[in-house]
């Protein structure tokens, strides 16, 4: 995370929007992927969150809402040492994979605007209404 570095956190602004929202994560908790089911067709709105949500860092519980963020100081190198002790704690397994995966949520914050409300369906990110 660089000075000004934009990262994203749960929130629970906008929750209601879509009836299969939910947020067990703290406000403004880091997040960052969780595992995926092998389920190509499960409900993207049913029982199965896996397509529409992120974990937090610390809770290791789902949110369907996060905000865009911005963090004076630290760098990127931070933000990915965070992210692999996270994924560590929640019995994952460490990698490239693990990389990669922290670089996406810092390039996905970095499009958007400070204050910013988003959801991800179906590996994809999109802006909330507020």
């Amino acid at each position: 995370m660089k000075s000004g570095q934009k990262v994203l956190v749960a929130t629970k602004e906008t929750q209601g929007q879509r009836a299969s929202d939910f947020s067990f994560v703290p406000d403004g908790e880091l997040v960052r992927f969780g595992l995926a089911c092998d389920n190509t067709n499960c409900d993207i709105d049913g029982d199965c969150p896996c397509r529409r949500s992120l974990l937090g860092f610390d809770s290791h519980s789902s949110t369907t809402t996060f905000k865009v963020i911005v963090v004076k100081g630290g760098t990127d190198e931070m933000f990915n040492n965070a992210y692999a002790i996270s994924e560590a704690a929640a019995g994952g397994r460490i990698d490239k994979d693990t990389t990669k995966a922290a670089n996406k949520i810092l390039k996905i914050a970095a499009k958007y605007p400070e204050g910013t409300i988003l959801e991800y369906r179906n590996g994809k990110f999109g802006v909330r209404k507020k």
